[in-house]
């Protein structure tokens, strides 16, 4: 007699998944989760779901950190039974973060820039 499967499609894995990394982290510590992969996997013992993906977490006032995860998924009890947090191409993702802050420095300055213009011409026809 078969049981009843509780995880039927990708879109209920990552509702558990993300169930779980709220549970760990904390939903106000999450700023975005994006799900990469999700498959379903066949074993010789049991077959599993299988979710990957990033959590971006907040970190201080306007900082953050991206994690990578992956999660297995009992299918018929719709608990995690295994999982790795690593942090996959680390490198790649300060380069990438590096990058988004001084693109907000520069779009910052710019606005100053711009600012300091528009004040400039302000009082310049003012007088």
């Amino acid at each position: 007699m078969d049981r009843e499967v509780r995880i039927r499609d990708a879109t209920s894995a990552h509702s558990v998944a993300r169930r779980h990394l709220e549970a760990h982290y904390g939903a106000n510590k999450i700023k975005d989760i994006k799900f990469t992969r999700a498959w379903y996997s066949t074993g010789a013992k049991m077959d599993v779901w299988e979710v990957e993906g990033d959590v971006m977490l907040k970190k201080g006032i306007i900082g953050k950190e991206i994690r990578h995860f992956k999660y297995q998924i009992d299918p018929t009890t719709g608990s995690v039974m295994g999982m790795g947090n690593n942090k996959k191409n680390t490198e790649e993702r300060r380069i990438r973060e590096l990058l988004e802050a001084v693109t907000s420095i520069i779009i910052g300055l710019i606005m100053l820039g711009l600012g300091y213009l528009c004040l400039k011409i302000l009082l310049f026809l003012l007088s």
